[in-house]
């Protein structure tokens, strides 16, 4: 069978996988995802979004679209009860990479006072995912849909859409260290605990990570008979070189919370 095959594959390819050090890794990926040295990237003041108006539970989320590439938009949100025009200065930031988005995934969780809270929908997801009148099914893990069809483009371009979505958090690290932020800490949920990952991994940037919701490797993606990890989430080929948990291991005070199976289901994992 199919599935037997792969399964055979990944057992070899798992035997065969080179050990690497954190630098190596760190090379090994940013080549991968085609990164460079961000650039503090052009953005535009967007109108604010409130969430539960005229109730204690209000919140104010001030929008920030970052052009890391021209005219492809991350949107950045600041999270407040007052409100900002502006993108303002600070010390210390809480950056959240949303499962699918942030500000649904924000207004009911708690931070540190002292904490500028934001949260970055880099592209395919929140603010930025596609509204074209051919997706019938707007259920984000449809298989055939939307985010299979940019993940699959960007395959057949040779780009990496995976390595888009790094390249989108990399410039907002760099735009809120311009901003003064020297103490950022990088959170991602579900989907979006890979490319916070990877971005933390690259950059070096980050005072802490941490992980929601994480899967266990992209091995363990194979495994299954069904997995709704989407294409977005993988990079071809990586399995001859690397998985996640050696990621894992490279990055500097790394917190996984209640990590995923195949299928989002909470299982305890040791990585």
């Amino acid at each position: 069978m199919l599935r037997d095959f792969i399964r055979e594959q990944a057992d070899a390819l798992a035997a065969a996988r080179p050990k690497h050090t954190p630098a190596e890794l760190k090379k090994l990926m940013a080549e991968r995802l085609q990164v460079t040295e961000p650039k503090v990237p052009y953005y535009r003041i967007l109108r604010v979004q409130v969430t539960e108006p005229d109730t204690p539970e209000q919140k104010i989320f001030s929008r920030f679209a970052l052009e890391v590439e021209p005219k492809i938009p991350a949107v950045m949100k600041l999270m407040s009860t007052d409100g900002y025009y502006h993108l303002p200065r600070g010390e210390k930031a809480f950056l959240y990479i949303p499962h699918l988005d942030s500000v649904d995934e924000l207004k009911d969780m708690n931070f540190d006072g002292d904490a500028t809270v934001f949260g970055l929908d880099v592209r395919g997801v929140g603010d930025t995912l596609p509204l074209g009148c051919d997706q019938w099914n707007r259920y984000f893990f449809a298989p055939y849909t939307h985010d299979y069809h940019y993940a699959s483009c960007h395959m057949m371009l040779g780009e990496s859409y995976l390595g888009a979505k790094v390249r989108d958090i990399l410039g907002a690290i760099a735009l809120l260290k311009e901003y003064g932020y020297q103490e950022i800490h990088l959170t991602g949920r579900g989907q979006g605990s890979i490319p916070a990952a990877l971005a933390a991994l690259v950059s070096g940037e980050t005072k802490g990570v941490t992980l929601l919701n994480a899967p266990e490797s992209w091995d363990s993606m194979l495994r299954d008979a069904v997995t709704l990890w989407p294409q977005s989430c993988m990079l071809p080929g990586i399995l001859a070189e690397t998985d996640l948990p050696e990621i894992y291991a490279a990055i500097p005070n790394l917190k996984i919370v209640h990590p995923w199976d195949n299928m989002f289901h909470q299982k305890e994992l040791k990585f």
